[in-house]
């Protein structure tokens, strides 16, 4: 009677150990090996688990985490990911329910739908109108910023308040050493700074039927009263400012080489920059230009003043005037030429 007591036992501790332990991954879907889940073959299987709700949490997550493996081929698991992301939400601070948001924004994200994550997350982080964050909030935000840096997605109102978001001492605390977070963050900051790009204005263009379309300009050489320039930067503002001038208003330029040509005939033996009115006005006529451009850079205490004035020969009047005070950094400089250019062509 002991050993029959000793067997059924034995055989009950067998049964227990076989039917209670957690079986791996591969086993619990049906497939035959752990190296069947590194196949593309296997995501059908993967997906009809998760559709019929049979697999345990831990389960659940390392199923989504194998298929988000697979990029855009995963695109079978997006109706399920959505479903569970939405599911969770308004309950991902709870325990249990972080770690499955947080693999279904990564499958969301992988398989060519990032835009599902952001509105969610958004409408969770301002669910309570409170500034104040969870731990389970927390990851939420983590997983919500891993998805977005990975999946290029962001809008003006979300990169806004992960930017807010990213501050909040309890994220810094808890995930600002963590190396995925460290990278999520600076891809963040590449988002805000393309969303930047994107919401700014394009320059006006003049329409090829604009008065000036067309205008013949002599663009001289930029007088340097500073002497802190060399030849070559000199002549790389000069060209800068006719290609900027041609490309906001349609403008057409004598080639710069054309009027050093023509000067170097008139001088005969030597060569002198075109400074002064009367020989940017005698030149300017002999290359058929209709108006001339005068750029001057003087120095005032420790800024340069970049002047420009556009010279119509038909009337003999100074058309427009611009001015602009900057550092006198090469960098600076060039700026500055840029902004007397939309200052000349503003209306």
């Amino acid at each position: 009677m002991c050993c029959r007591g000793c067997i059924c036992l034995a055989l009950l501790t067998t049964f227990c150990l076989d039917g209670c332990a957690s079986l791996p991954l591969y086993k619990e879907v049906g497939l035959k090996d752990e190296a069947s889940l590194r196949s593309s073959e296997s995501i059908p299987t993967l997906v009809k688990a998760l559709e019929e709700d049979r697999l345990g949490n831990d389960d659940m997550v390392a199923a989504l985490k194998v298929l988000a493996k697979f990029g855009k081929q995963a695109a079978p698991a997006l109706p399920v990911a959505k479903r569970l992301l939405r599911l969770y939400k308004g309950v991902w601070s709870r325990s249990g329910f972080i770690d499955q948001a947080d693999a279904a924004a990564d499958v969301l994200v992988a398989a060519g739908e990032p835009d599902v994550v952001g509105p969610l997350f958004a409408a969770e982080m301002n669910a309570d109108g409170k500034d104040v964050l969870t731990s389970g909030q927390c990851a939420t935000y983590m997983a919500a910023l891993r998805g977005l840096a990975a999946g290029n997605y962001y809008s003006a109102e979300l990169v806004t308040l992960l930017k807010i978001r990213v501050q909040h001492p309890m994220i810094s605390e808890q995930w600002g050493s963590s190396f995925r977070t460290a990278a999520a963050l600076v891809r963040l900051e590449a988002l805000m700074q393309q969303q930047a790009a994107a919401e700014k204005k394009p320059e006006p263009v003049a329409p090829a039927n604009a008065p000036q379309a067309g205008v013949i300009l002599a663009v001289f050489g930029v007088e340097d009263a500073t002497g802190l320039l060399k030849k070559g930067e000199r002549e790389q503002l000069q060209d800068f400012l006719a290609a900027r001038l041609t490309e906001l208003a349609r403008y057409k330029v004598v080639p710069r080489e054309q009027l050093k040509a023509r000067l170097l005939e008139q001088k005969a033996d030597s060569f002198k920059a075109c400074y002064d009115a009367s020989c940017q006005i005698e030149l300017g006529r002999e290359v058929a230009a209709q108006k001339t451009v005068a750029t001057r850079i003087l120095k005032v205490g420790t800024s340069c003043v970049v002047t420009c004035q556009i010279y119509d020969l038909k009337t003999a009047t100074t058309e427009k005037a611009a001015t602009v005070r900057v550092d006198c950094s090469s960098d600076k400089l060039l700026e500055g030429i840029d902004q007397i250019a939309r200052q000349l062509v503003a209306p």
